[in-house]
Order: structure tokens, then sequence, then C-alpha cells
């Protein structure tokens, strides 16, 4: 497994160092302003506070919201466009996942649009939407969707910063992973959001990726947190169809699936490559959360080199792998824990299919 993550890698910090040329400047907006608008026929120069006077991308909204006191941005209609937050503040950070109150950015569609004014971005380079370093984006009634190019990139690439998707947000149909988490970084999904239909290499769905010696002091490892009914769903990759983790932690509750995703080899639902660093991978399922219906060669539910630990009301059942370990396969120093006394991994990891171990096989 090792180098599996290193695909990611190649993925650099090129990201942070400032586009040539300058920008307009950045001045507070009207009193009264509530949001700054962007629409593809729009212009960088205007003042972006009204539909009649949009910006024309989405990096110059971002850019000038960071640093005013309105933290809203409306997208009207399809921007092409690979997204960057370079010449952004970067103070805007949650103090924590569940920060009632959290310093950040909304990017958001009409509620009710139209067709031709739904919100959708995408692009025909290596990314839609980097985030960089300290700076927090949520974004709600939009799609990202249909960027082609390199399986080995990602729609979103996360570089340190934050990323909730909320209600009507998906990141769906595209080549390459959904969301690359990297340098410390954190995603929230929560509200009904989905990432889905997207095909990589490696991690169809999410990567989660520690970035051992790359050089940047991690002040903390990549984390999801996936609540509020949220989908992973029909991803497919080589190597975990859903979800990859490295160094990294994935928590799961509140009726959150990770379903019908494939990899062709290890992992269809959630594969963690222990091998690849030396901070423990940590998967926790709470809540009637449900891995389901995956498929791999070995691996269908989870292919687990690191720790998982199960709640009562979560499940792992209906996963298939054509080798073995239906459920999950253990390998490495993988580790299952039961979270609480009303549970025992039996009532969970069920009604899996596999040549060997249906349910679960352990190889460690």
């Amino acid at each position: 497994m090792k180098k599996l993550i290193g695909v990611f890698v190649c993925l650099t910090l090129v990201f942070i160092v400032a586009a040539c040329g300058s920008s307009p400047k950045v001045a507070e907006p009207p009193a009264g302003t509530e949001s700054y608008y962007v629409r593809a026929d729009g212009n960088d120069r205007n003042a972006g506070t009204s539909e009649d006077a949009p910006f024309k991308t989405l990096t110059r909204a971002i850019e000038v919201a960071s640093k005013t006191s309105v933290k809203k941005i409306t997208v009207i209609g399809t921007l092409v466009e690979e997204v960057s937050t370079e010449n952004a503040a970067t103070s805007l950070w949650r103090k924590n996942w569940d920060d009632p109150n959290p310093a950040e950015i909304l990017i958001t569609g009409k509620p009710n649009a139209t067709d031709d004014e739904k919100a959708v971005l995408t692009s025909q380079r290596d990314h839609v939407l980097i985030i960089h370093i300290a700076l927090a984006i949520r974004l709600e009634n939009i799609e990202i969707s249909g960027k082609k190019g390199s399986n080995n990139n990602s729609a979103v690439y996360i570089v340190g910063g934050e990323l909730t998707l909320a209600q009507g947000a998906k990141i769906t149909n595209n080549i390459g992973s959904g969301v690359v988490v990297s340098f410390g970084g954190l995603l929230i999904m929560r509200d009904n959001s989905e990432i889905s239909n997207n095909e990589a290499r490696v991690g169809g769905g999410i990567v989660l990726q520690n970035n051992e010696g790359s050089g940047y002091r991690l002040k903390r490892n990549c984390t999801a947190i996936l609540l509020n009914n949220t989908l992973v769903t029909n991803n497919r990759a080589a190597y975990g169809g859903g979800i990859v983790m490295s160094g990294s932690e994935l928590v799961m509750m509140d009726n959150v699936i990770v379903s019908n995703n494939t990899a062709s080899d290890w992992g269809g639902g959630i594969l963690t490559d222990g091998e690849e660093s030396k901070v423990v991978s940590k998967i926790t399922l709470r809540g009637s959360a449900a891995i389901i219906n995956n498929s791999a060669q070995v691996g269908g539910g989870i292919f687990l080199q690191d720790q998982l630990t199960l709640f009562d009301s979560s499940r792992i059942t209906g996963n298939t792998a054509s080798t073995g370990g239906g459920g999950v396969f253990m390998t490495g120093e993988a580790e299952v824990f039961e979270g609480n006394d009303n549970v025992n991994w039996e009532s969970i990891i069920k009604d899996n299919n596999a040549p060997r171990g249906s349910d679960l096989l352990d190889a460690t």
C-alpha cells in the first residue's frame, strides 16, 4: 500500500504562492449589503454587491468577502473556473467543528433557482475549488460537477483550510476524487449534503491525507465529520471507492450513509492506509451511521489497517468482497473497539458476503 496516498503529494503548495498581477482594491461595501454576487457575465471590477453588477469570478468574490464584513456570496448560474483562495485573508478558522458561530464564508446558490440560474461550479483544470490554510468555507445550494482531466486530482482540494458541505451542496460526477483534505484540513458534511459519482485512482469520494515530511508543521490531523443524513455514494476507485484515510480521523453519526461505492482492489467503502503514516487513522461509527452495499476485491465495506470504533445502532451490512472480508478486512495493526457496553461487533458487522470472512476477516 505504500505510496498510494503519495500520489496526491504532487499536489504541492504551489497554490499558496500568489498569482502574478494585481487585484482591484478591496473596500468595505455600503451599509445594508447582505451578499456579494457572482455570474459568468459579470466583471471583477464591479462592486459585486448586486445582481446587476456581479463579479465575474468566485476567486475575486472570496478575496473580497474575506477582507470585509460581508461573508455571504451568491452564485448565479454556471461558473467555469479553477477557484483559488490564495489571495484571501487567512484569519477565518472555526474554533471547533461544532462551533455554533463559526468564522466562515458562505457560498450559496439561490434556494429556489430556475434551471438557468442553478449554481454550478466546474473546471477543465486540475481542481474546481482550492481552499488554503486557515480559511473556512461553507457551501449551500450549489453543485460542484463536471471536472475532467486526470483522475489523480480532485474536484475540491483543501490545503489546511476548512470546508462545510451543508443543505443543497453536492460534489458529483467529477473525474478525480470528490474532495482531498491535506495539511491538517477539516471537512464537515451535514444537512443532506452529498459526495457522489466521482471516479479516481485512489479515493473516489474523499481522501484524508496526513502529508508527513511535507515541510509544513501540522497543528492537527486531517479530519472529516459526517452527520445529519449525508451521503457518500456511487464513487469508484482502484483503492478506497468511497473514502481513503492516512493518518487522519473520520467520525460518522446521525444517519450518515457510505453506500454503493466500488473499489476494483481494496476497500469498497473505506480504506485506511496504515503503512503510509506513523499517525494512526481512526474511524468512529455511531448514531445510525451505516456502511452498506459497497464492493471490492478485498474489504468490501472497510479495508482496515488502523482503528475502528463501533457504537450501537451503527451498521456495516450488505457489502461484498470477491476475495475476502465482505464487511471488514483487517490487516497490519488493525483493531476494532466496541464503544459502549450494549454493542458487540457481530451485531453491527453482519449480512455481508465474501468467499472468506463474509463479515470480518482478520489477517493481522
